[in-house]
């Protein structure tokens, strides 16, 4: 079998289904103990908390470079 053939393909395919189900059942479970609302904010929620997360390693990577900058000088 090499990399990247029909093989890893196949697999890789099966994999997301897999994913997709459990993802699936996992919403639906949230949908009938907090709504379909309960669903929305969930994924207003993970559609923001990468944006945060971005930001706070911006502002940290931004304070560790300061800080690199003054020792140099």
């Amino acid at each position: 079998m090499k990399l990247g053939g029909k093989n890893n393909v196949g697999m890789l395919g099966g994999l997301t289904y897999i994913g997709s189900s459990i993802s699936s059942y996992g919403l639906g479970a949230f949908a009938d103990a907090k709504g379909w609302l309960g669903v929305m904010y969930l994924f207003l929620i993970v559609c923001v908390m990468p944006v945060f997360l971005e930001a706070v390693y911006l502002v940290t990577r931004s304070i560790v470079k300061k800080k690199q900058a003054d020792k140099e000088c």
